[in-house]
């Protein structure tokens, strides 16, 4: 856990350094967030970076013949790293080896191939008109099409009595008949997983998906507003604290390999079912993710909203998740995801490092890491 976390924090270190609305359409775009029936590997090998590919620097895609480590026929020699391990296998493996592959499922690329190879297609589109959606396991990472959401009786006043966190993700702020689409639903697919809470899965907000008997596509005549532009929705942990937010993070970027795409020519909308101020330390990281403003909610507040392209990505503290609830494999290191994620930062934000002046390169740098050691956290 705690080379994960060094790693995030050496991003953070580096950024310190450094509507339209009667139907409204809301930016036109083709589409950048990929349809699930495409190859994910050709989606990453393939797909041209004007900024980077060809170039020593980082890209989205990984180098010239090599791959990440999760797409179909990527052995072991091709991909970027594999992490080293030290010390003894048992008990999380039998020989070395095992405890290696154990980290990179748990830290590595494996992590994400274990949700792309298990989404499944939850209610069907007969048309491409129609809606669709397609979860994977424990609905922790969900794609939808033609999605329509009603506000008008949405509630962003409620105030839980618990506290101000409950009140942000309420589970119960979508009700019957608010979400839904033009396609046919396999209930049984919807049902609760084992794991539910708000940070934990996107159960509580699609468990309500009710089926509606006309398209709700960009030429919908039931929609206040059309989003053309696709939609990253995002239900976040704490935005004042760097490990907490960085999760929100490294979690949407190993979505956008699930997804296959990483335009920046997104919409990500804060899942706040609040109309509370809330204050984000760490915004400039969302630069790296999308050109726009991220929105809220009470954005759309009395509308009903017809979306064209929605991803609900990985959260943040899924268990055994990234990496709030991960514990990781110890006496190992060498995750090519977390690397990845670093330099995609750096890359995207336009973070370049200088060169010591050669007067400077015999003085020392001190770098201090704090670990938090309770009774009760770590």
């Amino acid at each position: 856990m705690r080379s994960i976390t060094v790693q995030c924090l050496f991003v953070a270190v580096w950024l310190a350094a450094t509507r339209e609305v009667g139907a409204d359409v809301e930016s036109v775009d083709n589409g950048n967030l990929k349809r699930l029936d495409v190859g994910l590997v050709d989606a990453l090998r393939y797909e041209q970076d004007p900024k980077r590919c060809g170039s020593k620097e980082p890209c989205t895609l990984p180098p010239e013949g090599k791959c990440w480590g999760f797409e179909q026929n990527c052995p072991e020699k091709d991909q970027l790293t594999m992490p080293t391990c030290t010390g003894t296998p048992a008990p999380y493996a039998t020989t070395m080896e095992g405890k290696r592959q154990k980290f990179h499922e748990q830290a590595g690329f494996a992590y994400a191939k274990n949700f792309h190879d298990s989404m499944k297609t939850v209610c069907h589109a007969d048309s491409a008109e129609d809606s669709s959606l397609a979860c994977s396991k424990d609905l922790a990472h969900c794609r939808a099409t033609n999605l329509y959401i009603d506000f008008r009786n949405a509630d962003f006043n409620k105030r839980p009595e618990d506290r101000v966190a409950t009140a942000r993700l309420r589970p119960d702020f979508i009700g019957q008949k608010m979400l839904g689409g033009k396609c046919r639903l396999d209930k049984p697919k919807l049902s609760e997983p084992k794991y539910s809470t708000h940070l934990q899965s996107w159960w509580a907000e699609l468990r309500n998906f009710h089926t509606l008997t006309s398209a709700t596509n960009v030429k919908g005549t039931n929609c206040d507003v059309i989003v053309k532009r696709p939609v990253i929705f995002m239900k976040m942990d704490a935005k004042v604290n760097l490990y907490h937010h960085f999760c929100d993070f490294v979690n949407l970027y190993v979505s956008q390999h699930i997804n296959g795409s990483f335009s920046r020519d997104v919409q990500i909308i804060d899942w706040d079912t609040s109309d509370i101020d809330n204050a984000d330390m760490f915004d400039k990281a969302f630069e790296a993710f999308s050109k726009y403003k991220v929105n809220r909610l009470t954005h759309y507040r009395g509308k009903r909203v017809c979306f064209r392209e929605v991803l609900f990505p990985l959260l943040p503290r899924m268990v055994f998740g990234l990496f709030y609830n991960m514990p990781v494999v110890p006496d190992c290191s060498g995750s090519s995801m977390m690397h990845a994620f670093s330099h995609h930062l750096l890359n995207r934000l336009g973070v370049r490092r200088t060169r010591v002046k050669s007067e400077l390169q015999a003085r020392r740098l001190r770098v201090t890491f704090l670990s938090r050691g309770t009774s009760y956290r770590n």
